[in-house]
């Protein structure tokens, strides 16, 4: 653990405008975009195996395979 003197030392010293944090090019936003977009499509294509399996779960409880 850090003791609290040194993390509002290290808070206080930097006081950066906030302006500058936030700005980026045009390049970085249309990575930004791309990267946004393929972690919605993961997390999507996750959702759809879950639903999948969710279904059938739920149609073999109803008709269990028979072996």
């Amino acid at each position: 653990f850090m003791n609290p003197e040194s993390v509002s030392s290290t808070t206080t010293s930097s006081t950066i405008p906030k302006t500058l944090e936030f700005r980026i090019t045009s390049e970085q936003c249309d990575i930004l975009q791309y990267q946004l977009t393929a972690v919605n499509f993961a997390l999507n294509q996750l959702a759809f195996i879950v639903f999948l399996f969710v279904v059938y779960s739920i149609i073999n409880s109803i008709y269990p395979i028979e072996t």
